[in-house]
This record gives structure tokens, sequence and C-alpha cells, in this order.
């Protein structure tokens, strides 16, 4: 029995390796790309998503997901208020929204990358229970 759950976690890492290695070289890309066409939105768009799949790859890391079961509580007051953060700076894009200095400040740095992550996370733990 020891020996399945050290496999699944060492598959597990080498997924991640992957996932980052190759999720890094498209962002990369991805931002070249930008500079050469002026074009920011797609390098957001890129960097959400991957934040996002990032986050729920991270839940597998708890075990992989079982029978559906809503955790209403967690939707509500984790994954909705990370997933709006989220998404704002991708409607202040298309819907000319102003972007107030809190919100920078929140997203300054790496807060967009881990309000992603916490949104994946989130997203499937509240939808999901985990099962070994």
């Amino acid at each position: 029995m020891k020996r399945k759950g050290y496999l699944y976690y060492v598959i597990w890492t080498i997924g991640a390796i992957l996932l980052l290695y190759y999720g890094n070289q498209y962002l990369d890309e991805i931002a070249r790309k930008g500079q050469v066409d002026f074009n920011i939105k797609r390098s957001i768009w890129a960097g959400t998503l991957f934040a996002l799949i990032l986050g729920i790859y991270l839940s597998g890391l708890f075990g992989l997901p079982g029978r559906s079961s809503f955790n209403k509580p967690m939707f509500i007051a984790v994954f909705l208020p990370s997933f709006i953060l989220l998404v704002y700076v991708l409607a202040a894009y298309y819907f000319k929204l102003s972007l107030f200095p809190k919100y920078l400040a929140l997203t300054d740095r790496n807060g967009h990358f881990y309000l992603g992550v916490i949104s994946g996370i989130s997203l499937i733990k509240s939808l999901f229970e985990t099962r070994r």
C-alpha cells in the first residue's frame, strides 16, 4: 500500500516539473510576441490561465478528485472572491474599468499569480471530495 502512495507522489512531482517547465516556456514565448506586436492582453490571459491550471494541478497533491461534493462555504468565501479578483484585471482591459490603487497593491509582484493558484485549488476542493 505504501508503494502506491510513493508512486503517486513521484508521478505527481514529475508532472509538476513538466507543467512548470513547459508553462514557463510558453509564457516567455507569449511575452516575446507581446513585445513585438504590443499586445499585452495575450500575456495577461496566458498568465491568468497558467496560474489557474497550476492551482488545479496543485489540488491533486492532496489526492485525486473523487465524488462530486459541493462545499458551499469554500466556494463562496474562497473561490468566488479570489476568482473575481483574478479576472478583474482582464475585465478592466475589455470594459474600461478602473484599476484601483488597492487592487494594484494586492496584485503587485506575484499577487495575480497567487490569486490564480488559490482559485484553482479552491475550485477543485469545493466541488469534489478527495480520494486517495
